[in-house]
């Protein structure tokens, strides 16, 4: 019997590419593609023409994050930069905000501790308290019962907490301020630089922010405001510049006078709107809070001699501030308010009038007594930067010259 062989199977033939040859193309013909008809053509050998007439200087520099700044809409309508202006008593000013921003939006207390090297340990403080102060919250202490009320747990509202022992912190409640933007909008008016408008209605007695900056001693020493004969914004009374609040530190009802030396700085403390607020009526120490180059929306807030709301002395925990609160109604799209008090115009050394309008303007007081009349700007804002978006996330600013 014959013996079975196994089939071969075919083995696969391998095939090897030719390799691929390039003939050269003739003169005539051409290797690029057809023009798109719907891409247009880049033009070739065009320059732009410059203009003769003279252009302000530009300069541009990266804003990494736009939040730590101010932006405003001006009257034309444009997204601008908020800045200080330089001294106005600089023959030459030198315009140090085309290069970078000066003024940025920090919602909190900070703290300038050399300005108070020299400064006397305040009489209305209890004994072995820190000092010099080294922190923000030991200066802005709320101590006693006088301006005790606590703004409660958030802002925005007209609640209001009379438990001096509450445990309110004042970090949770600054937060809840950081969304003033939802509330509010920062918009150039024509005569009285920019402004603060709501952005919805609010009933009388809320709480609507506080007022933020750099504590200083009231002597000024290395504070920012102090003693700079109005750097920045123009000269205010006693040549401070016009971003400086007073705030009282310590008992404000002077209950450890005698325990201490009165420092050198005192003022007339300031009325409130609670019945146990007004007994007040005597000197206490003080400090400064210097808004100029750091602070938060509040330091927008124009002056007024009929004004929607007033800085009131209140506390969040144990924590002083200086709050906005409404003494009226207001609606949305008005233009907030705040009366900075008659001194602030009388002892002005730049001659700056209040030009709000009011009946009871304190320009026409002024006038009266043959201060002049009226019509100098109000609390001004700063040179105006043009802001436009340009490309690789930079922007490019260019200055104003006139307001």
């Amino acid at each position: 019997m014959p013996s079975a062989t196994k089939p071969r199977t075919p083995s696969p033939k391998t095939f090897k590419k030719a390799p691929k040859t390039h003939k050269p193309l003739p003169n005539s013909q051409s290797t690029k593609r057809p023009p798109n008809p719907k891409t247009p053509s880049k033009p070739t050998g065009i320059g732009k023409s410059r203009s003769t007439s003279p252009s302000p200087p530009r300069h541009t520099y990266s804003l990494r994050h736009p939040s730590k700044y101010f932006w405003y809409t001006s009257v034309a309508n444009t997204l601008e930069l908020a800045t200080t202006k330089p001294s106005a008593s600089t023959p030459t000013p030198t315009y140090t905000y085309t290069y970078q921003p000066n003024l940025l939006q920090i919602n909190d207390y900070t703290i300038s501790p050399l300005s108070f090297t020299h400064t006397p340990y305040p009489s209305t403080f209890p004994p072995s308290l820190p000092w010099p102060p080294t922190r923000p919250s030991h200066i802005a202490r709320a101590i006693g019962r006088h301006h005790a009320s606590c703004v409660g747990e958030s802002c925005y509202t007209r609640k209001r907490c009379r438990d001096m022992q509450c445990g309110h912190a004042f970090s949770a409640w600054r937060d809840s301020t950081a969304l003033w933007e939802d509330y509010f909008e920062l918009r150039e008016t024509r005569d009285r630089g920019v402004g603060a408008f709501t952005k919805r209605a609010f009933r009388r007695g809320a709480v609507l922010g506080w007022y933020a900056g750099t504590i200083v001693a009231c002597d000024g020493g290395e504070g920012e405001g102090a003693g700079k004969g109005g750097e920045g914004e123009g000269e205010g009374e006693g040549g401070l510049n016009d971003y400086v609040m007073e705030l009282g530190v310590g008992d404000l009802g002077g209950y450890y006078v005698e325990d201490s030396h009165s420092p050198s700085c005192s003022s007339s403390s300031s009325s409130s709107s609670d019945a146990d607020d007004q007994q007040d009526d005597g000197e206490h120490p003080m400090v400064l809070i210097d808004g100029l180059h750091t602070g938060n929306w509040t330091r927008f807030i124009n002056h007024s001699c009929d004004a929607h709301a007033d800085f009131e002395v209140m506390r969040v925990g144990t924590t002083r501030i200086m709050a906005v609160v409404l003494r009226r109604d207001v609606g949305e799209g008005v233009e907030l308010t705040v009366s900075y008090g008659e001194p602030y115009w009388w002892f002005r050394r730049d001659g700056a009038r209040c030009c709000c309008g009011s009946g009871r303007c304190v320009s026409l007081k002024m006038a009266g007594r043959g201060r002049g009349e009226g019509g100098g700007q109000g609390k001004g804002k700063g040179r105006k930067e043009v802001v436009e978006e340009s490309g690789e996330g930079r922007v490019s600013v260019s200055r104003k010259v006139g307001r």
